[in-house]
């Protein structure tokens, strides 16, 4: 029965996805694949299975039956690197069709992340204090500055300021674009290598920057977004010629890497600097054969998902009421994960019941938050165009 009630909510999910969805014709494409109506429909479902992928971790790690949802328990990477990519996309995309993109570009940018970012960091804050978590004046400094995650799932938020800050900076000093996203992945290699090499703490507590896996086992699917924007006409026109021969391709790599990375992780991979008779760079080199095959197989099940959206168009008003409130569900879920699962607030014990109240309150919760958090970032953009334009007519030459 319980998996029953599981599969109900993969059923409605994929409902959701394919709800008034347009195939296209034979011969036929959908252009507008990579557009930001299409990419938040997209990313919408993405934070939703986010979401069941940490729940079936939670499932897991509490001895309770997965159901189908063991499916994605492996495969979270995948939905995250949608986001990298089309983050990355977006940033080039933009700048080569908006006149003066990087003006006024952190002031526009960084607000939308960091505002929802302090906004749960405040409700993670409170929850603890009001569940008498032991908390020290330094710690709660650290936790309120984000500089120690309390959430550590937020770390997507800190890694993407990083982005932000990096692409402004190369490119408001390197004019030519091929440069510029060499450059852009030179500094994503640094920050892998140092995720690497500092782990996952002493005690394996993940709450500071940079340490675990998921840090970095992502983040170059950021890089090929800007190439994918930078060379989209040509990797297209490519793909086109020989779709169903790169399609399954694609599938085939990413099907059957599946199996080798699951074993790797499951071996521990990720973690051998525990291992006392690891030299660093034998724990270096084990860290990242593991982070090649790992990534190469979300980057193929990545491509796998956007060549399919070439083919058939989805979104819907569901989708795109998701993708309105993606940042602010990837950001809250774990709330209810502690409670529900961890904690054991509720008294839930049926794992069917716990996922449907976690997603239901995390996307209640996500809602809720969404109206405030946007009307600050609304208020701050304003108040920071009106000091753009106010320094502007300040500078100008007279008529």
């Amino acid at each position: 029965m319980e998996a029953i009630f599981l599969w109900g909510i993969m059923i409605i999910v994929f409902c959701i996805l394919f709800y008034r969805a347009k195939p296209a014709g034979k011969g036929e494409w959908h252009d507008d694949f990579l557009s930001l109506e299409t990419s938040k429909s997209l990313l919408g479902i993405a934070a939703v299975l986010i979401v069941l992928h940490h729940l079936a971790q939670l499932l897991g790690n509490l001895g309770m039956n997965q159901g189908p949802l063991v499916c994605l328990e492996s495969v979270g990477v995948c939905f995250v690197g949608l986001f990298f990519f089309f983050s990355g996309y977006g940033l080039i995309y933009s700048k080569n069709r908006k006149t003066d993109y990087l003006k006024g570009f952190l002031g526009k940018r960084l607000p939308g992340i960091l505002i929802p970012f302090y906004f749960c960091i405040i409700i993670f804050v409170v929850f603890s204090l009001l569940m008498h978590m032991p908390m020290s004046a330094m710690e709660l400094v650290a936790y309120l500055s984000g500089w120690w995650l309390l959430n550590t799932q937020m770390w997507y938020i800190v890694e993407i300021a990083f982005f932000y800050l990096a692409f402004y900076f190369v490119f408001k000093h390197v004019k030519k674009e091929k440069t510029g996203i060499v450059i852009m992945g030179v500094l994503i290699g640094i920050m892998v290598v140092a995720s690497i090499l500092i782990g996952h703490g002493p005690e394996c507590e993940s709450d500071k920057w940079l340490q675990g896996e998921w840090w970095f086992n992502t983040s170059f699917m950021f890089l090929f977004g800007m190439i994918m924007a930078h060379s989209e006409e040509k990797i297209i026109a490519f793909v086109k010629k020989r779709y169903p021969i790169v399609l399954l391709l694609c599938l085939v790599a990413a099907i059957g890497l599946s199996f080798p990375v699951n074993a790797m992780v499951e071996m521990g991979t990720y973690y051998c600097e525990y291992e006392g008779s690891f030299t660093i760079l034998q724990i270096f080199m084990i860290k990242f054969v593991t982070l090649l095959c790992q990534f190469a197989m979300v980057f193929f099940a990545d491509a796998v998902v956007l060549m399919a959206m070439m083919k058939i168009k989805c979104g819907n008003r569901i989708t795109r009421s998701l993708g309105s409130v993606s940042l602010e569900l990837y950001l809250i879920h774990n709330l209810y994960l502690i409670m529900f699962g961890y904690m054991g607030i509720g008294g839930i014990k049926n794992p069917a019941m716990l996922v449907y109240a976690a997603v239901i309150c995390s996307l209640i919760t996500a809602y809720i938050i969404h109206v405030p958090i946007r009307l600050l970032c609304s208020k701050f953009a304003c108040r920071f165009t009106c000091s753009v334009r106010s320094t502007v007519s300040q500078t100008a030459p007279p008529a």
